[in-house]
């Protein structure tokens, strides 16, 4: 069977800095896993990800992670799943002339 693994994330929206943690799920057992995280233009592979949850660094900026899932041989990549975080306002306002 093709290990397809569905992800989930404990919040697909964080707050600035904070972090989340990923879950594959592929409802077969013995499975290998391989995290990988969009760097805007290529898949990279995360070092040390092997298992079914992976937790992100502390994220400034919406993010793109993705699994490899592999069982005797037969691999599977995962649709990616898509972190968005709450940033710090930077918007700025103008009151006769001066700016907040």
């Amino acid at each position: 069977a093709t290990p397809n693994a569905i992800l989930t994330a404990d919040n697909t929206t964080v707050c600035n800095n904070n972090a989340t943690t990923l879950t594959a799920a592929t409802g077969i057992s013995g499975v290998n896993y391989e995290w990988q995280h969009y760097d805007g233009s290529v898949w990279q592979t995360v070092q040390n990800s092997t298992t079914n949850t992976y937790m992100t660094p502390t994220l400034s900026s919406e993010q793109q992670y993705r699994v490899v899932s592999t069982l005797n041989g037969c691999a599977a990549t995962s649709a990616p799943i898509i972190i968005h975080v709450f940033g710090i306002a930077t918007s700025k306002i103008s009151v006769n002339g001066v700016e907040y």
